[in-house]
């Protein structure tokens, strides 16, 4: 877990200042020194804990090559694949059966609210309905290649980022 990370990074530093405190003032607190001078180093550990993970808790960009890709990818397909949606909404043929004119999503799939009664007439999957029936959520065939491709990036920047941690753990372990 990042935030865990983040915590062993904290007391790593806070460990290595207390050394650095008792050995300036070496000799004028003996039993304290010699107590500081049993805690851990922090072997390179807050450096590369710094470059992993951010003090949001989030795993920077920057953690992997890899992820740093996968982000880059994801950005540009997410771009895409909206101005694509932006599009439909704004064809005359869609527009019509729209429930409202937004872009929405459902279980990680770009879909388009429309009028329940329109369902054959905007061919595509539909992913949910609204609690009243009024509207179905469709994912417009001609999206979804996009979709998972877009969705596809996602789970690899899940795994990516499960690799990073496992390995950070296994150091910091």
């Amino acid at each position: 877990d990042p935030s865990r990370l983040l915590e062993v990074k904290d007391s790593l530093v806070a460990a290595r200042n207390l050394k650095r405190v008792f050995q300036k003032d070496q000799g004028e607190f003996p039993t304290l020194e010699s107590i500081s001078e049993q805690l851990p180093d922090s072997l390179g550990l807050v450096s590369l804990i710094s470059k992993v993970v951010s003090e949001q808790d989030g795993i920077l960009d920057t953690a992997s090559d890899k992820l740093g890709q996968i982000r880059r990818d994801l950005r540009t397909h997410h771009t895409r694949l909206k101005n694509r949606m932006d599009q439909m909404l704004k064809k005359p043929e869609v527009a019509k059966y729209l429930q409202e004119s937004i872009i929405t999503q459902r279980n990680g799939r770009y879909v388009l609210p429309l009028k329940a009664e329109a369902r054959t007439n905007v061919p595509g999957i539909m992913h949910d309905q609204s609690t009243s029936g009024a509207t179905i959520y469709v994912e417009p065939q001609v999206m979804v290649e996009a979709n998972n491709k877009f969705r596809k990036l996602e789970l690899d920047e899940r795994d990516e980022i499960q690799r990073i941690l496992a390995q950070l753990t296994a150091k910091v372990a």
